[in-house]
């Protein structure tokens, strides 16, 4: 028996995700589908928390298997159920896969950055990863204020 799972999550080369599916769009992008693998507790009173829906979020990433590479990362929103907890509902966040509000996968905007540094234009690394160059300085810029 074949692991497909196992060899995606090879491929796609983060750890901590289930990888929901892989597909080709037109263009020539890859559209690799995740969402995180562990179901996470309640932030303030440690409980377990219940679903409360989904938001997709499509983030550039580095080129993969000879082409254009988009990670669609499917969030979960959760809520508490404890009345007592002031938590409330919350959406899952991975810095590791990228910050909040980024365009750029956290490994791509690493590339780029090093690729700039190294005296590329954002504007060649923009190209390569098929995305504005107005996207890759936002994103280096974020990781310069950090």
């Amino acid at each position: 028996m074949t692991d497909y799972e196992g060899m995606s999550k090879i491929i796609v080369g983060l750890e901590g995700v289930d990888v929901l599916g892989v597909e080709e769009e037109a263009g020539g992008w890859l559209v690799v589908r995740v969402q995180l693998a562990e179901r996470p507790r309640c932030k303030g009173c440690g409980g377990e928390v219940q679903n409360k829906g989904r938001k997709s979020v499509r983030l550039v990433d580095l080129p993969g298997l000879g082409g254009l590479t988009r990670l669609e990362w499917s969030k979960r929103r959760w809520e508490c159920p404890d009345p007592g907890c002031g938590v409330g509902s919350f959406t899952e966040q991975a810095d590791w896969i990228a910050p909040e509000r980024a365009r750029l996968t956290t490994r791509a905007a690493s590339w780029a950055a090093s690729q700039v540094g190294r005296g590329r234009t954002e504007a060649e690394v923009a190209e390569e990863l098929g995305c504005d160059w107005r996207t890759v300085a936002k994103e280096i810029n974020r990781r310069r204020n950090r």
